[in-house]
Order: C-alpha cells, then sequence, then structure tokens
C-alpha cells in the first residue's frame, strides 16, 4: 500500500508542477500581451500630419521617441523631464518651459 500512495502523491506532486509552470507562462504571455498593447497605444499618436507627412516619417519620430526614453516616460505620472533645446525638437510635449541663462550676469 505504501507505495500505491507514494506514487499518487508522486504524480500530484508532478501534476501541481505542470500546473504552476503552465499558470507562469500564462503570466509571461499576458505581460508580454500588455507589453505589446502598450507600445501600440503609444504608436497611436504618430500618425500622418504637417510635421510627419508620411509613414516614414512617422516610424522615424516613433523610433527616435522610444530610443530616447520618451515611451518610458509616458508610463509614469506626475513627473518632469529634462531636456536640451536640441533634444526637444519635434517632441509632441503638452506643456515645454523653457529656462533662461545668461552667462556672466
Amino acid at each position: 500500500r505504501g507505495g500505491a500512495s507514494s506514487s499518487s502523491a508522486s504524480a500530484a506532486a508532478s501534476m501541481s508542477d505542470q500546473q504552476q509552470q503552465r499558470a507562469t507562462k500564462e503570466e509571461k504571455e499576458m505581460e508580454a500581451l500588455d507589453a505589446i498593447l502598450s507600445v501600440l497605444s503609444f504608436a497611436d499618436q504618430y500618425k500622418p500630419n504637417d510635421t510627419q507627412p508620411t509613414g516614414r516619417d512617422c516610424l522615424v519620430c516613433f523610433l527616435r521617441d522610444v530610443t530616447s526614453g520618451l515611451f518610458e516616460q509616458g508610463k509614469k505620472k506626475n513627473v518632469v523631464t529634462l531636456s536640451t533645446v536640441h533634444q526637444a525638437k519635434g517632441l509632441e510635449w503638452h506643456t515645454v518651459f523653457l529656462a533662461r541663462f545668461n552667462e556672466g550676469v
């Protein structure tokens, strides 16, 4: 009897491990899907307009903004982004403050 009981316990543990692996895999798949949906949502604002008239221009702007960290900044709330004027050119921020610095004053 002890052998049968041990064998069923082993099968139950194996089944539990499989269920846990399946649940972990599903969690990772959901995280990946959420990441994809987040990128697509961010990319939605890159439509042809006066500044970026073609699809290629939209893609270039999107990739530039993603590589500059703008995508990650968009996920955070109540933050201030510091940037040079040169880097900010072409970015579509809701509000921009320019500080004035005078040399030698």
